[in-house]
């Protein structure tokens, strides 16, 4: 099979559980006209720990190799629903993930789109992901570049009086279906909506 076809595979493997799960969101709080701020204004006093969840963020990193590494940009958004428990200070979601990764000396993008758990213990997040990948260097050379399954692993911090900013550590790692290995650190800054 050509890596085209496994990419638009991979890419319909992650799209089609994030569209049922954004329908039954929207089925869960029925009236809602999907802004944010008031789902999340609700769930804060305790009526609703329904809440939609969004947030973009940049993360500069490094993708390793036997002999250095590749300097990379990542860009990603996400985008789901979850569960807030006011009282105890913890949010749990469950949302869609796509991300670009831009490398120094390249023109084309790698990609990635995962599906991601995120939970915060009051200041604290810890998030992880599985999904598909493509546009990786191989080993050394940024060209020829492959496609990929993998996941992202991550911790870090919320800041702010609404704790809108995120600041965290990820850890994504991606194996090519010929037994490449892909390992990226990168210091994620995101802002949550």
């Amino acid at each position: 099979m050509n890596p085209t076809v496994w990419s638009r595979l991979s890419l319909l493997a992650v799209l089609l559980p994030s569209l049922c799960l954004m329908p039954r969101a929207a089925a869960a709080n029925p009236g809602s006209t999907g802004a944010g701020t008031e789902r999340q204004e609700r769930a804060s006093d305790g009526s609703d720990p329904f809440i939609f969840y969004a947030s973009a963020g940049l993360a500069p990193g490094v993708t390793l190799h036997r002999r250095g590494f590749h300097v990379t940009t990542r860009l990603n958004a996400e985008v789901g629903a979850g569960f807030r428990a006011p009282r105890r200070d913890i949010t749990w979601t469950l949302s869609f993930a796509p991300a670009l990764f831009a490398y120094f000396g390249r023109r084309p993008v790698g990609y990635a789109f995962d599906l991601v758990t995120t939970a915060t213990f009051g200041p604290l997040y810890l998030r992880t992901g599985v999904g598909v990948s493509g546009g990786l260097p191989t080993g050394e050379q940024l060209r020829p570049y492959w496609h990929g399954l993998g996941g992202v692993a991550g911790a870090g911090f919320e800041f702010g009086r609404t704790r809108r900013f995120r600041l965290g550590i990820d850890y994504d790692l991606r194996g090519g279906f010929r037994g490449q290995l892909a390992q990226t650190y990168a210091l994620a800054f995101r802002f949550v909506f």
